[in-house]
């Protein structure tokens, strides 16, 4: 791993107020800046209460005309939609009454434009150079593998007949998944032969989803699971939650039966300050500046 990557991945810290008081309240200045949602849509709506109880107004910006049935359009002072022009998009916020101060995405689907639009405008985000990166599952392993930070054997495939031809050289079962998450699930298959990677890759291939032209196959690891959920501010991560999973294999496809919260171990080579510190280091080698993220980490007794 390079200097600059180990310098830009934080230690352990962590904070927690649940009292209002110790929130940011909308100051007078707020009054003339607006917070810039993209597709804020699902889950968001939890992002949107916090912003709203704060007393920041709220500008909604659509990546494209398909919105979700939950989109509430009363929550915000204007509803923007972006037509394709980024320039035009960023120069049709910039011509608000009220002055943008941050852009954020409400959903998976807004995480392109809103890294765009914060870069164009020269406000806080991570950037569009790592954005493939960040949303595509293959290419985000290719980074870590980059940054010396995974050896995982994978592939990437745009038909069930090339997964076959790959599967058939491996010793070991394997993890078939779209390269894109649809809608917070990850359609995973654990499959031990080629003809089952096949089938699972043509179920991916051939759903409606069209984010997905092609899947991933990846070695699979076995090992516990764990879930480490960070908020990132000028590249220093914070953990706000650290999950053990236990799950069942059922068909091709985990079971979740129970996630548990996990107190941190701060003790030095402890398996929690393993796991977080390798999520500092990934989340700084895929470029995350800014904003929440979500991990999932396999641990293995021999491999880490």
């Amino acid at each position: 791993m390079s200097r600059q990557l180990q310098a830009q991945c934080m230690s352990w810290t962590a904070s927690y107020s649940d009292s209002t008081s110790d929130w940011p309240q909308m100051s007078m200045d707020h009054r003339t800046e607006v917070v810039i949602v993209v597709d804020p849509y699902d889950s968001s709506r939890f992002l949107l209460e916090e912003l709203l109880i704060r007393g920041w107004p709220l500008v909604a910006m659509r990546s494209s005309n398909e919105a979700s049935e939950c989109f509430d359009p009363s929550l915000f002072e204007r509803v923007l939609v972006h037509t394709g022009d980024l320039l035009g998009t960023a120069r049709s916020l910039r011509e608000l009454v009220k002055r943008p101060v941050a852009v954020v995405a409400g959903s998976e689907t807004g995480v392109a434009l809103a890294d765009a639009l914060a870069e164009v405008l020269s406000l806080r985000g991570n950037g569009r150079a790592l954005t493939q990166v960040r949303q595509d599952k293959y290419f985000t392993v290719e980074r870590l593998r980059e940054c010396g930070l995974t050896d995982i054997v994978q592939g990437r495939f745009g038909s069930a007949a090339e997964v076959a031809a790959f599967t058939s050289e491996l010793t070991s079962s394997v993890i078939v998944k779209p390269c894109r998450t649809q809608g917070g699930s990850e359609c995973l298959s654990i499959c031990g032969s080629s003809e089952a990677a096949a089938a699972a890759a043509a179920e991916v291939l051939g759903s409606f989803d069209r984010r997905n032209d092609a899947v991933i196959v990846q070695e699979h690891i076995e090992g516990t699971e764990y879930i480490v959920d960070c908020v990132t501010c000028e590249g220093q991560s914070v953990v706000t939650g650290l999950w053990v999973c236990r799950r069942t294999l059922v068909g091709r496809s985990f079971a979740y039966d129970r996630k548990t919260t996990v107190p941190f171990l701060n003790d030095e080579g402890s398996v929690h300050r393993v796991i977080c510190q390798y999520v500092f280091q990934c989340l700084a080698a895929l470029g995350v500046q800014s904003g929440a993220s979500h991990t999932k980490v396999v641990y293995h007794e021999r491999r880490g």
